[in-house]
């Protein structure tokens, strides 16, 4: 397992200013970012791990759920490791109060909604069928963009390894990001649940931007 690491004062410095020397190797010369590096004082040393083969399922035993790392550990390449957690217990959430069952009652206007096993099971399958192929696709791309950023770094070819800079300016410049990070930047989870819970088959409560308000709304798939 992965162990956070505190560096020596000694350490903390050869390894700093061993990282500072790589990057002004690699062209990356303004001083705003190698002189923190250089006069660095504790450092903590983060390893980080794979999880391979994939898993199949984060969902286990019907009733235990895996979110975050415990579910997809990430590479730090896309920044998104973060970002995949937080869709993860978000998506999870609107599905568990999405599913509720509408319980209604005509002589009463306030009808009350239950979740029932079904129910539960049903978002939980859903939960499944969304994330597992979602978090994949992120970590697949992660870790192509570190290859692709470690084969630079090794290249000999200079030349070769400006040029793959400059692409990767380009991409800043025109996207305002990478492009390798827009499947993650541009998903917005609440919109995959609403439709994912439009199309079952039951009634159960979509939640809907109106004029900057959530408005709850009981929707029937036909």
């Amino acid at each position: 397992h992965a162990i956070w690491d505190p560096l020596s004062s000694q350490l903390c410095q050869e390894e700093c200013h061993g990282l500072a020397q790589l990057l002004a190797d690699d062209g990356w010369n303004e001083e705003k970012y190698l002189q923190p590096l250089r006069h660095a004082e504790k450092a903590i040393k983060v390893p980080f791990a794979l999880l391979e083969p994939h898993l199949e399922t984060y969902v286990y035993h019907q009733r235990i759920v895996l979110v975050g790392d415990a579910a997809h550990p990430p590479v730090p390449y896309l920044g998104q490791g973060a970002q995949q957690g937080l869709e993860d217990a978000g998506t999870l959430a609107l599905l568990l109060k999405g599913m509720h069952v509408i319980a209604s009652n005509d002589n009463d206007d306030n009808n009350d909604s239950f979740f029932d096993s079904v129910s539960l099971d049903r978002a939980l399958q859903l939960y499944d069928t969304m994330r597992v192929p979602r978090t994949r696709d992120i970590l697949e791309r992660s870790k192509e963009h570190g290859l692709m950023q470690q084969k630079r770094a090794d290249s000999r070819n200079r030349r070769h390894a400006r040029a793959r800079e400059e692409q990767l300016q380009r991409d800043v410049f025109f996207h305002e990001t990478l492009e390798d990070v827009l499947p993650g930047a541009t998903y917005d989870y609440k919109q995959a649940v609403n439709q994912t819970l439009k199309e079952e088959p039951l009634g159960v409560i979509v939640e809907s931007d109106d004029d900057d308000r959530l408005v709850e709304e009981v929707v029937h798939a036909s």
